[in-house]
């Protein structure tokens, strides 16, 4: 592939550090220090070393709380960044990045707006499909299971080894747009791609509260249903259900969507954000 020249553009932008565009990124990056913004959006190893000269950072999840000593999900979803211990990570990116000064920012993810396969009527009354990279996925499906059943709601549930597991992406869209909620759970991130694609396939988001900084973030039973236990879940989505709220509330959230978190929206964030210091 043959390598842009960096002179050509008034801002670099690099947005991974996989292995097939390592050494491209890298070598792109050390010809545009002024200019080189980095899009964190998997924690790479490499940004300890690769990143040091950037001007801005936008860090994919960036943590509300000073420490993470209660944060139980942590244990397995941040071992090798967090090294088993707890961590103030404003300051630990900055050590990460060295002394050079460097802008710290949010930027969570988003869904690329296309055509899909909408569901025409809403079939489930709830929805969770999840891959099991989570224990805590199939703690909450199990008990998810257990409510459709005593309650008699329309359940579907499928959490598997596999990112969507046996469920196609047709099927996934069609099963969370025919669904009046869709919940959400951490898996190797906090906000997952569910926790977007809720609200812009046309369902109710339920998600445990996320300690990460969101900006214009839902709000609870309003955009969306948040909670911190199954129990608050149940009461929560049965309340909803019961009481046909979860419409204004799909409404409101599908709404928020659109006006904050398309990937037109986090675009011209990033652009805002660098024109405004200078760097394009």
């Amino acid at each position: 592939m043959e390598q842009p020249d960096p002179d050509e553009f008034d801002a670099v932008i690099v947005g991974s550090l996989r292995t097939d565009v390592r050494a491209t990124a890298r070598s792109i990056m050390k010809k545009a220090l002024e200019r080189l913004c980095f899009l964190d959006g998997e924690d790479d190893p490499f940004i300890r070393t690769a990143v040091s000269s950037a001007q801005f950072y936008f860090k994919r999840e960036l943590l509300r709380d000073r420490h993470l000593r209660d944060m139980h999900l942590l244990g397995w979803v941040k071992n090798a960044l967090l090294l088993r211990q707890p961590l103030d990570v404003r300051r630990s990116t900055a050590n990460v990045l060295g002394r050079r000064p460097v802008g710290l920012l949010s930027l969570n993810l988003t869904v690329n707006e296309h055509d899909h396969p909408a569901a025409e009527e809403k079939k489930y009354d709830i929805s969770f499909i999840a891959g099991s990279t989570n224990p805590d996925r199939l703690f909450f499906a199990r008990m998810l299971r257990e409510f459709a059943r005593r309650s008699g709601y329309r359940v579907f549930v499928h959490v598997s080894g596999a990112f969507y597991g046996a469920v196609s992406w047709r099927d996934y869209v069609r099963i969370t747009s025919g669904s009046k909620i869709c919940v959400s759970l951490p898996g190797l991130g906090f906000d997952t791609i569910r926790y977007w694609e809720a609200p812009y396939y046309g369902a109710v988001l339920a998600s445990p509260r996320l300690p990460i900084e969101i900006e214009d973030n839902f709000e609870d039973m309003d955009s969306a249903i948040f909670f911190s236990s199954f129990e608050e879940f149940r009461v929560k989505a049965t309340k909803v259900l019961e009481s046909g709220l979860w419409e204004e509330i799909l409404k409101r959230g599908k709404e928020l969507f659109a006006q904050c978190h398309t990937s037109r929206r986090r675009a011209e964030k990033v652009l805002s954000v660098i024109r405004r210091a200078g760097v394009a």
